[in-house]
């Protein structure tokens, strides 16, 4: 090995572990992520309020298992379908209690 080629070593080196710290940082990042999405779903499923979440056209995006079994119906059969198609007006009527519906 030649001294031109020792000179282009270290700097591969250095930039080689700082790769692996890079990939190691992601991959504790992207960890703490599926935790905190994990503990988030147990909130959101074992409460018995009602959660769910629309987009910018008013389509259920989600909805949580409080809420599709007071209507009496699946999750699948409320994501992606207009607010308006279920006739709730400007109020939520579910089990006899009101929600104010606020856009």
């Amino acid at each position: 090995m030649n001294k031109s080629n020792l000179k282009k070593l270290i700097p591969a080196i250095k930039r080689a572990m700082r790769e692996v710290e890079e990939r190691q940082k992601r991959k504790e990042a992207e960890e703490a992520l599926r935790e905190s999405e994990k503990r988030y779903r147990v909130l959101v499923e074992s409460t018995s309020d009602y959660i769910f979440s629309l987009d910018n056209k008013c389509c259920f995006t989600a909805v949580n298992k409080s809420f599709y079994k007071a209507l009496g119906t699946e999750e699948k059969m409320i994501v992606g379908k207009n607010i308006e198609d279920f006739n709730f007006d400007n109020d939520l009527k579910i089990n006899g209690k009101n929600y104010i519906l606020k856009f």
